[in-house]
């Protein structure tokens, strides 16, 4: 009982602070796991050109931050024309959807031997008002939100900026602040769990995302050469359902190239068959060689954790789930140790 009391109380205290202050301290999180991971690599640039430490850490953080920047500013304006252009499509959109729709439930009803109009006439009487839904309330509400990104884009910039001088700083300073942290009771805590959920699940989840990027790029590219129109959009999202256990790339395209090979569009059919091996084919060289036989966590777990967080956390849960779940385990373990 008293164990399970305190593993509640440190979930709501992970929760609180998710929900209260890691917006606060988010940007300087990321600049200090950014100053982390080019550290080794400024010590070895300066063993070959001695150049002052904070000097050669403005200038390495300011190439690594323009090259970032500009991939994911390439990017994100790719997804948020594609989204617009959905939107502007809305119509097209629907009457391809429409007429897709149309074909399926033919094709059920020859193969059941169900009276021909049938499924269509039962489903078609609701989808109506669903589109007069979509049309009234969600299409206006995106098409109203025009200053609300324009506000967002700044804050965004801002954060960036932030980011990337707080990098600055904490890199040129890094051994002396590493120090310092260690040395301190509440960093060195700090410390020996951040290092623990390394041990325990940061590998793996560092490796999800290496190969949520990689899938996501190869989806992305493969879905332009074919000419989709939303590439870039359809890409991301098959990429974040190939990073959800017990789902990945083949949800999405066996039944997208099955559908192509009942329209008769058999090129199409092959060319998503090629996509979904090649995803297929990458994650599985990607996975042993990233992880390799360190611990890994249960994909139950993950699932679990990923619901959680996108029920609690929004969008953001997807990632936050997961990371949440491995602080609550690495403080409960803490506590026991003393």
């Amino acid at each position: 009982m008293l164990q399970l009391l305190k593993i509640a109380v440190i979930t709501a205290l992970v929760y609180l602070a998710f929900r209260y202050l890691l917006g606060l301290v988010f940007p300087f999180l990321i600049a200090y796991g950014i100053a982390v991971l080019l550290n080794p690599l400024l010590e070895k640039i300066n063993r070959h050109w001695k150049i002052k430490r904070g000097i050669l850490s403005a200038l390495l953080v300011l190439l690594v931050f323009a090259v970032a920047g500009g991939l994911l500013g390439m990017a994100g304006y790719a997804l948020i024309s594609q989204a617009k252009k959905l939107v502007q499509n809305y119509d097209s959109v629907a009457a391809q959807g429409t007429q897709v729709w149309n074909l399926c439930c033919q094709r059920v009803e020859e193969l059941c031997g169900i009276q021909n109009g049938y499924v269509e006439h039962c489903v078609s009487s609701y989808v109506p008002m669903l589109w007069q839904k979509c049309r009234t309330d969600v299409v206006p509400k995106l098409m109203n939100y025009s200053i609300g990104y324009v506000k967002g884009f700044l804050v965004g910039f801002t954060i960036f900026i932030v980011i990337m001088v707080s990098t600055i700083l904490i890199l040129a300073d890094y051994p002396n602040i590493r120090k310092k942290a260690v040395e301190h009771p509440i960093g060195n805590l700090i410390y020996r769990i951040g290092r623990n959920m390394k041990k325990a699940g940061g590998t793996y989840l560092k490796a999800q995302l290496i190969i949520l990027l990689i899938i996501s790029s190869i989806c992305c590219v493969g879905l332009f050469l074919t000419g989709n129109s939303y590439a870039v959009l359809v890409g991301c999202g098959i990429g974040l359902c190939d990073a959800l256990p017990f789902f990945g790339t083949g949800t999405v395209f066996i039944p997208w190239l099955l559908f192509k090979v009942f329209c008769g569009q058999y090129l199409l059919a092959g060319a998503y068959g090629i996509i979904y091996l090649i995803c297929n084919f990458t994650r599985e060289f990607l996975e042993p060689k990233l992880i390799g036989n360190k611990l890994s966590i249960h994909p139950m777990l993950v699932l679990i954790s990923t619901y959680v967080g996108l029920c609690v956390f929004g969008v953001f849960g997807f990632f936050l789930g997961p990371v949440a779940g491995l602080l609550i385990a690495e403080i409960y373990k803490a506590s026991e140790e003393g």
